[in-house]
């Protein structure tokens, strides 16, 4: 069974917006849109250690986001610090449900919890502010 499928059976067709194949940036324009940013994450031995590019996009555009993924996790830590959005965990199909039916009731009744407009947590993961700390690592190895 598909998704779209699922989606049809659940009687969320009206609710729901398919959109074909997007560049990157009309999908960030896209995605800058949305309600909430679906973030999974690959279940795998060091999943707890991933932090993708799609986070820090997904940051950038200061949109609710539902990571699924190791609740002690790294990427999971950068949602908790910016005050981004949502954590499940793998397998925790009730603690999934829960998260969603909130998010969707706070979607219908329109007081979806927006990440906070603070400059200073989310410019800790800007690129330039990541290349800072980098280059400082880098420069104290070689000393």
């Amino acid at each position: 069974i598909s998704v779209r499928q699922d989606i049809e059976n659940l009687g969320l067709k009206e609710k729901t917006t398919f959109v074909p194949y997007l560049n990157h940036p009309e999908a960030l324009d896209t995605a800058g849109k949305a309600a909430l940013l679906l973030l999974p994450l690959n279940r795998s031995p060091h999943a707890d250690g991933i932090v993708t590019g799609k986070l820090f996009e997904y940051l950038a555009l200061k949109r609710p986001i539902l990571c699924i993924g190791p609740e002690w996790g790294d990427a999971a830590e950068i949602i908790k610090k910016c005050q981004s959005g949502y954590i499940a965990a793998f397998g925790q199909k009730q603690v999934l449900r829960q998260i969603i039916d909130n998010i969707f009731d706070d979607f219908c009744h329109n007081r979806l919890n927006l990440p906070p407009d603070d400059a200073n947590s989310l410019m800790e993961y800007a690129r330039p502010k990541l290349t800072e700390k980098l280059a400082g690592i880098l420069s104290q190895m070689t000393r």
